[in-house]
């Protein structure tokens, strides 16, 4: 277990960091930090490798290189841009951009413990949306399974010419494929803004 002082530390950084994320935009870091940056439909040349065509896309609150596979929020952006720590990156931000977070002292006594609440609050949401998220993916993969029953069964069981009754295992499929197909789409859909959600906050 980490001492008190230690996981104080940390709470009020990753409450300093969520302040700076919470007042500033990727648009924001970006044409602050990289001179002359084009900006081309939210895309961007990757300032991260050499490139030709624009594969770095830039959301309010993170970016993606689609080209060299890097991604990350506004502290991630400059600690990997300018290879500085974390700690560096919100010391840098705080300071370029007046934000006037104490994170140069020594916190108060409140300070410390509103962001160790902030931060147990943090953790909470994390930890409700990894349940969702497993939820979800069991649900997305009983579909699937399911799915793929089905399917097996409409090809075995499809009725032959000289066929006067139909096979039940047929018809459950004839049934129930349509839906299935719709099911797992969503599901898989929903799945895919959770892990985008997850990547962002790690």
């Amino acid at each position: 277990m980490l001492p008190t002082y230690n996981r104080t530390s940390i709470a009020i950084s990753c409450d300093y960091a969520a302040q700076i994320k919470d007042r500033l935009s990727m648009f924001d870091v970006v044409l602050r930090y990289i001179p002359n940056v084009k900006i081309m439909g939210n895309n961007i040349l990757c300032p991260f490798h050499a490139e030709k065509t624009p594969s770095c896309h830039l959301w309010d609150d993170h970016f993606k290189c689609f080209g060299c596979g890097k991604y990350g929020d506004v502290i991630s952006f400059v600690q990997i841009y300018f290879n500085l720590s974390f700690t560096d990156a919100l010391a840098k931000l705080n300071c370029d951009f007046g934000l006037n977070l104490p994170i140069d002292r020594k916190p108060t006594l409140k300070e410390a413990v509103e962001a160790q609440k902030r931060w147990r609050a943090i953790i909470k949401e994390r930890q409700e949306r990894e349940k969702t998220y497993f939820a979800l993916r069991n649900e997305y993969l009983a579909a699937c399974a399911e799915f793929q029953r089905l399917r097996q069964n409409y090809f075995k069981y499809q009725p032959k010419p000289d066929c006067t009754e139909l096979h039940p295992l047929f018809v459950e499929a004839l049934q129930n494929l349509s839906y299935y197909d719709y099911l797992t789409t969503d599901l898989s859909e929903q799945l895919s803004r959770l892990e985008n959600q997850r990547n962002d906050t790690t």
